[in-house]
């Protein structure tokens, strides 16, 4: 049905064609896709490279054959609680092996427990502890006989079986240990560069009791990142200042919270972290463009700082809070809320408001910063005039301005699409 200027009727939804679900593509499967070919699986129905089974219900595919060997219960046919690999022909159940007539031998040579055969006729689960013995070499350590207990009886042991995998970073970890190079001590793992891996391992010795718990981790770990920072930082009075402000500005507050469970310490210690790492970088510049120390900061300093870099360098304002309070012989306060949003006049307005009062424009107290833009009809010199970071002190604006009570740097709530003095 077309409408009379020759369009076909929309049914309100924007197209021709009516709205369904069929037109949606598939979404994509998680996980590795499967390999493709000319065999059909009989139990998911999809065709694949290779059938590895043929049983009595028909030929199963890897992942099919995978999660029969790993479905356990009670078979509704003899009551007995084993595998259930098979499917019955009514009800399509998973049975058992001997109900369902499958002749491969799915028992571990080693631990005779129904199971997949993983390796030379074992299960995954004797598979592993052979390769945790070759690794560890437990020897007579009862503490590394009781990992190698924690890790083979694992829910999934095939995940283990990946996880130390030759190449991988919790291989090497657990190669060390079986080396005697890397003792079951914090000492030792703090030593350790940071990893998941080696955070993991430690997590799950301590829990075990295998190591010695060392209360809040995460307290511990900031501690760690305190030292090292300082040690970092130039020996020039940097690193002196700084272990005070971390000491007893941060990690006092830090402990105090972490006496609290409710507390995320972890975000807590990253803004921490975030402040102390601002603040080096600040006496560190102070010392390479001033030639000046904390003792000699002057507001002019935090000013040009705040004003010549990134956004990041305002987390310094808890530094200069902090120095006003610990310097009481200062005798003005350091101000680092920072520059304010920059705005533009054009030299234009300025001549304008001036021939309208004759007495000009108020012009601020600080030197101001000139910028050159290209000229153009409005503006022939191409010169405008920014707002610098220091106190500003107008005496008038333009005559609307002045009518409502405003110079002309705050004339943008009077003109808002505008930022300067109309």
């Amino acid at each position: 049905m077309s409408n009379p200027g020759g369009r076909p009727t929309t049914g309100g939804n924007g197209s021709a064609r009516p709205p369904t679900l069929e037109n949606f593509a598939p979404q994509n499967k998680r996980g590795r896709p499967r390999s493709t070919g000319s065999h059909l699986c009989d139990r998911c129905q999809q065709h694949v490279a290779k059938i590895p089974v043929r049983w009595p219900d028909g030929a199963a595919c890897g992942a099919c054959f995978a999660q029969a060997t790993h479905t356990y219960g009670t078979c509704p046919d003899c009551r007995e609680q084993r595998m259930l690999p098979g499917r019955a022909p009514s009800t399509n159940e998973p049975i058992c092996r001997d109900c369902a007539g499958i002749a491969t031998d799915l028992t571990c040579t080693r631990c005779e427990r129904e199971a997949e055969r993983f390796r030379a006729g074992l299960c995954v689960r004797c598979a592993l502890a052979d390769d945790l013995t070759a690794v560890l070499k437990p020897g007579d350590d009862l503490r590394l006989h009781r990992l190698m207990g924690l890790l083979t009886e694992t829910g999934r042991p095939e995940s283990i079986y990946t996880y130390m995998r030759p190449g991988t970073k919790a291989r090497d970890l657990l190669e060390a240990i079986g080396n005697r190079t890397l003792a079951l001590t914090h000492e030792a793992f703090d030593a350790l560069p940071r990893s998941t891996a080696a955070e993991h391992l430690r997590a799950l010795l301590v829990h075990h009791r295998m190591m010695a718990a060392r209360g809040n981790e995460n307290l511990a770990r900031f501690e760690q990142w305190i030292a090292a920072r300082i040690d970092a930082l130039p020996d020039d009075g940097t690193s002196r200042i700084i272990e005070r402000f971390a000491t007893w500005h941060h990690l006092k507050r830090v402990r105090a919270r972490a006496t609290d469970p409710e507390t995320n310490l972890e975000t807590v210690t990253h803004a921490a972290k975030q402040d102390i790492t601002e603040a080096g970088k600040f006496l560190i510049w102070l010392r390479q463009h001033h030639n000046a120390g904390a003792d000699h900061l002057r507001q002019s300093h935090v000013d040009d700082y705040l004003s010549s870099g990134p956004s990041t360098r305002k987390t310094v304002r808890n530094f200069v809070r902090w120095l006003n309070e610990q310097q009481s012989g200062r005798t003005s306060e350091l101000d680092a809320r920072g520059p304010r949003r920059r705005t533009h006049v054009r030299l234009h307005h300025a001549e304008e408001a001036r021939a309208d009062q004759g007495t000009g424009i108020g012009w601020p107290t600080g030197r101001p910063s000139t910028l050159s833009r290209p000229p153009n009809r409005r503006n022939p010199l191409g010169i405008y005039f920014s707002r610098p970071s220091v106190e500003l002190d107008y005496e008038s604006g333009c005559a609307r301005c002045r009518r409502n009570g405003s110079n002309f740097m705050d004339s943008s709530r009077l003109h808002p699409r505008r930022t300067t003095c109309p």
